[in-house]
């Protein structure tokens, strides 16, 4: 499938106050391809953009992605430069509700943002603006992102077996994020980290959970997002390109139930 072809999923989430000048962000969605907990973030007050993933929809038929995630990183960028333009950014993917809340409010420059897998995309969207161009990513937020990169080999339990993946409440909902989940290991795996050369990555804020997700009793393997999580920097540590300004670690928090409804209930 052509990029041509694809369609463009970048949305509005919230608005910035007319009096505001801080710098948009926008968040990338997670594995399981929808920007749904985003939505459950207090204000910001900054303009606040989410793109979901185009093939969550079309479940396991979806065909497209041959570019791996370098090819869905680019065709984010495009979607930002036409709904922003030009001018500073933060980027990131899946987000911790009242962490990044009360973090985002002090920013004063542009981030991405992702959560699990839109961090990785955030990493590789901020390299490809680095080449130049009018956007600028002043800074990433990678919520609860590991580095896969040294794990790669390592067994991990199927992701349609974790009791929080099963509790999904339409059949529909849960096999087409079992689908993008399932892409998204894919992606992973044929992914290798950017190199920046003369270039820098931007600032990085790392969200982290301390606990792992729950597995079925008797079995002695770890969710594939839990394979780095005794490490205090996700995996990280290996990659010394990323520029690593803060870890804030989340109590009592697992990957899967950063965003549960009770969670979000509890913060208003």
């Amino acid at each position: 499938m052509s990029s041509d072809s694809i369609p463009n999923t970048i949305c509005e989430i919230q608005d910035a106050p007319s009096s505001s000048a801080s710098i948009p962000l926008v968040l990338i969605h997670d594995g399981g391809g929808t920007v749904f907990n985003y939505w459950t973030l207090g204000p910001l007050h900054r303009q606040m953009y989410g793109i979901s993933d185009p093939a969550f929809e079309s479940g396991a038929e979806w065909k497209g992605w041959h570019g791996g995630l370098k090819q869905m990183a680019e065709l984010y960028c495009n979607m930002v430069k036409k709904e922003i333009g030009k001018g500073k950014i933060l980027l990131g993917g899946k987000c911790f509700f009242v962490m990044l809340s009360q973090f985002v409010r002090q920013l004063t420059f542009h981030w991405f943002s992702g959560w699990s897998l839109g961090g990785l995309i955030s990493l590789e969207m901020s390299r490809i603006f680095a080449e130049g161009g009018d956007i600028v990513v002043q800074g990433i937020v990678m919520v609860d992102t590991p580095n896969f990169s040294g794990v790669q080999g390592q067994q991990s339990i199927a992701t349609k077996d974790l009791p929080q993946i099963t509790s999904s409440p339409s059949p529909r909902i849960r096999a087409n994020v079992l689908a993008s989940m399932a892409r998204s290991q894919v992606l992973i795996r044929g992914w290798e980290l950017p190199q920046w050369g003369s270039k820098k990555a931007p600032p990085t804020v790392l969200i982290r959970a301390t606990d792992c997700v729950p597995v079925p009793p008797g079995s002695n393997l770890k969710a594939f997002v839990d394979l780095t999580r005794d490490l205090p920097k996700l995996g990280w540590e290996d990659y010394p390109a990323l520029n690593v300004k803060s870890v804030l670690d989340v109590r009592d928090v697992n990957h899967f139930n950063m965003f549960s409804l009770e969670r979000v209930c509890d913060q208003l």
